[in-house]
């Protein structure tokens, strides 16, 4: 069906990229591009919004304590600007983390196994799971994904010794079984950039 909004091409051609790879790991990665591809205009508009408030309120002047205020802010902001808090920030901003927990909970029931929110699952080399509650379930998403992602992306890990994908191994089923999250991110994002 023909879709009711323009959606940002870019976005779809990684999403497109996703749909139509035979490969696990390359339909995984392009889903995240699309959560990635928004990681900066998140950021800046956070970090917009906030100097704002600072500038426009009636008592700002160029005081040494104002000046400090708004250089604090920018400077938390630059300490923020890991990849995973700004999944998470990209999230918050476009999930609704109550249809994130109903999604999960409906992909569980389906297989009739705690294959997400099992306690501390062994995901590479690191027990995360996501805990399906308000106030966790968008945060632990964030951390699982961005987890598998570097998985993906890193053949080796030099310093933390994290396990890695291999091709065509049993490392891949860790993959396979989070697609359908990425998809569900990718697409709630879509369709919350679309016009």
């Amino acid at each position: 069906t023909i879709p009711k909004s323009k959606y940002d091409d870019d976005m779809v051609g990684f999403y497109k990229v996703a749909r139509s790879s035979i490969f696990p790991t390359q339909s995984f990665l392009s889903y995240y591009h699309v959560l990635e591809y928004n990681f900066l205009r998140v950021a800046d508009e956070e970090l917009y919004n906030k100097t704002k408030s600072i500038i426009n309120s009636t008592t700002f002047n160029s005081s040494y304590e104002n000046v400090n205020k708004l250089l604090s802010v920018l400077q938390k902001h630059e300490k923020n600007l890991d990849e995973t808090s700004m999944l998470k920030r990209v999230l918050i901003k476009y999930v609704d983390e109550e249809e994130l927990i109903t999604f999960i909970n409906d992909l569980e029931n389906k297989t009739k196994e705690k294959i997400f929110s099992k306690p501390k699952d062994d995901i590479f080399g690191e027990k995360i799971s996501i805990r399906l509650e308000i106030g966790h379930a968008i945060s632990n998403t964030a951390k699982i994904i961005k987890h598998i992602r570097n998985s993906l992306v890193h053949s080796s890990d030099k310093y933390t010794r994290e396990e890695c994908v291999i091709p065509f191994s049993e490392s891949e089923s860790i993959v396979i079984k989070y697609i359908p999250v990425a998809k569900f991110l990718a697409e709630k994002i879509i369709y919350a950039n679309g016009k």
